[in-house]
């Protein structure tokens, strides 16, 4: 159920003006072997084979959605995305204590074995809790009686889940990321084989959140032993007192948790209360796809983070470099995802849900930007969390989630899925703005322009082909082969020392 939502190295001071000889400005090495190039080709290993694992087992579970969305009809889909959509705020159980328990195991700090132990005893204690909470959310909110034990069934498994991130973050501060794309690619994979045998047999709901939890069970598992064989577990003890000060450490990136979750339910919870089944499985349909492309940015955020924490909240020009290039990287990667799913919304439809459900198609490109803004509010937190800066995430976080209430209330009651798309986009994108305007403050100076000149100038490109082309799915290989050949043009006009430090990073992974 879950999805997971990180320095590039920390730089001397002197280095990030660029050392003599060095046309990137990225050092070779810092202090402790942890900077330049080598950091970079570490967070580049890192992402691609997370990203490898959670490619396929996004895939995998875009298939069961499709075929779930076909057999189930409209108003069972509707019902499983409600379900889906209340279990999924148990993921608030996890108050950001796994950023924690990452920078701690990457920093060597002889207090990650409590902070491991003490956030799942955190999570198992609060995840009970919110999962009667929405248990109790769906019994007096009028859902059908399936929904009310779906949401319970896939809360437990959200759990589950939440669980089994406690060893996430620990392979991602010792760098070993390999398990993590293995334990979900196996966890998820089972989950769409079961399911999907299920579903074409005539199970429902109900069936489908226990195969569920069977998946998560063994997901966490497996990742767990694998964790335990490669010695990457740290030793420590339980304790209520440790508990309540890893919350208070995660406290702003908890709270990011919290409305990263409420945010991304919210406008189904009240889509489902407004508005009838039908709906809601519209909504749904185009989330599905909307939510499979996050996986890079949960990918990258994750890979970023322990070299973010190394750099820490001393050397805030050094922060305000890696800031930038990673902002880089996420507009990079998301412009052609947005590109794809607005342009090419109608066929996408078509293609994974059938005709029937052809009224998605504009929640799809409404939900298409806030693939961008995600990214952009995921990193931010990130780099406010290196510096200490809880405060400031909080503020954000607080204006983002008011805005997000009122937008939905608004929208969704005239505009039914539409509503609720463009709620999400705008509120996403509110709140990625504010918090870069408060990041920007603790980091210095943010080149902007240098992050964004190029994959805007790709993206042009990439619809005027489309414009003369037409809309058709075959020409969609054309649309992204024209981004990603004006990208590099541009980058290699525009900006020579980026497009020269990525090709050395690339040349120097390839050669070991």
């Amino acid at each position: 159920m879950a999805d997971e939502p990180s320095s590039v190295a920390g730089a001397p001071a002197a280095a990030v003006a660029g050392a003599p000889g060095d046309v990137t400005g990225i050092p070779a090495t810092d202090a402790d072997g942890h900077g330049g190039v080598a950091g970079a080709r570490r967070i580049a290993a890192n992402s691609v084979i997370q990203a490898g694992g959670e490619a396929g087992s996004k895939v995998a579970m875009l298939v069961l959605y499709a075929v779930m969305a076909r057999e189930l009809g409209q108003q069972d889909f509707g019902d499983f995305t409600s379900a889906a959509s209340l279990a999924l705020l148990v993921l608030v159980a996890g108050f950001g204590v796994d950023f924690t328990t990452t920078k701690l195991v990457a920093r060597g700090d002889v207090a990650a074995g409590d902070a491991f132990r003490d956030s799942v005893t955190t999570k198992v204690g609060l995840g009970v809790l919110v999962i009667a909470a929405v248990v109790g959310v769906a019994a007096i909110g009028g859902y059908d009686r399936q929904v009310v034990i779906g949401t319970a069934l896939l809360g437990l498994a959200t759990l589950i889940e939440l669980v089994t991130m406690s060893v996430h973050a620990v392979l991602r501060g010792v760098e070993r990321t390999g398990p993590i794309a293995q334990g979900q690619l196996l966890q998820r994979s089972a989950t769409a084989f079961l399911g999907i045998a299920a579903l074409t047999q005539g199970a429902g709901l109900v069936v489908v959140a226990l195969i569920w939890i069977a998946c998560a069970t063994i997901g966490l598992l497996f990742t767990l032993s694998r964790a335990l064989r490669i010695g990457a577990v740290p030793h420590g003890r339980r304790s209520a007192a440790g508990a309540r000060a890893v919350l208070r450490d995660s406290f702003g990136l908890g709270l990011s948790s919290v409305f990263g979750a409420a945010l991304s339910r919210l406008d189904v919870i009240i889509l489902g209360l407004l508005q009838p089944a039908t709906a809601v499985a519209l909504y749904g349909a185009s989330y599905r796809l909307f939510e499979s492309c996050l996986f890079v940015v949960a990918t990258f955020a994750f890979a970023a983070f322990p070299m973010l924490s190394r750099i820490g909240p001393d050397d805030r020009a050094a922060m305000g470099v890696a800031y930038g290039r990673v902002l880089k990287v996420l507009v990079v990667t998301t412009a052609p995802m947005v590109l794809a799913l607005t342009l090419f919304a109608d066929p996408i439809i078509e293609l994974v849900y059938g005709p029937q459900y052809v009224d998605a198609v504009s929640g799809l490109q409404l939900l298409a930007p806030a693939i961008l803004f995600t990214g952009a509010f995921t990193m931010t937190c990130n780099v406010l969390a290196a510096l200490g800066r809880q405060r400031a995430v909080v503020a954000g976080l607080l204006v983002g989630a008011a805005c997000n209430a009122g937008l939905n209330l608004a929208l969704v009651p005239p505009h039914a899925e539409d509503g609720a798309a463009l709620a999400m986009s705008l509120s996403m994108a509110l709140t990625a703005g504010l918090l870069f305007v408060l990041a920007r403050r603790a980091t210095g100076p943010v080149l902007v322009v240098r992050a964004t000149a190029g994959p805007l100038v790709a993206s042009a490109a990439a619809v005027a082909a489309v414009l003369a082309l037409g809309d058709a799915l075959a020409v969609l290989p054309v649309a992204m082969a024209v981004y990603a050949g004006v990208l590099v043009l541009a980058e290699r006009s525009l900006f020579p020392a980026d497009f020269r430090a990525v090709r050395q990073v690339l040349v120097r992974r390839s050669v070991s």
